[in-house]
């Protein structure tokens, strides 16, 4: 395991709710988007695909490449202050 991401797991494994209000809104996000955004949100360091399809429970690296590419999407439509980077091999998100 690597340190600093510890927490992870059971912050954001096994979560399926999604709140209902906004739930058809163009920039809602599925349970499992709000997952991967919250553990990038945790993590003190950037996440390899693999550990974050590992952490949010998605199929693969690919599926968790393709999320973060939406999550992208999302916070760019937004004007968010926040981005995901790639940083060492890994994904971080940073503003």
């Amino acid at each position: 395991r690597r340190p600093g991401t510890a927490a992870l797991r059971p912050a954001v494994r096994g979560r399926t709710e999604v709140a209902d209000a906004g739930a058809h809104h163009p920039h809602a996000r599925d349970a499992a988007l709000a997952r991967l955004e919250a553990a990038l949100f945790l993590a003190d360091e950037p996440l390899a695909a693999r550990k974050l399809a590992e952490v949010v429970g998605l199929a693969d690296a690919a599926e968790a490449r393709s999320h973060v590419a939406r999550l992208q999407e999302l916070l760019d439509a937004d004007a968010s202050a926040f981005h995901v980077a790639e940083v060492a091999g890994g994904y971080q998100l940073m503003t």
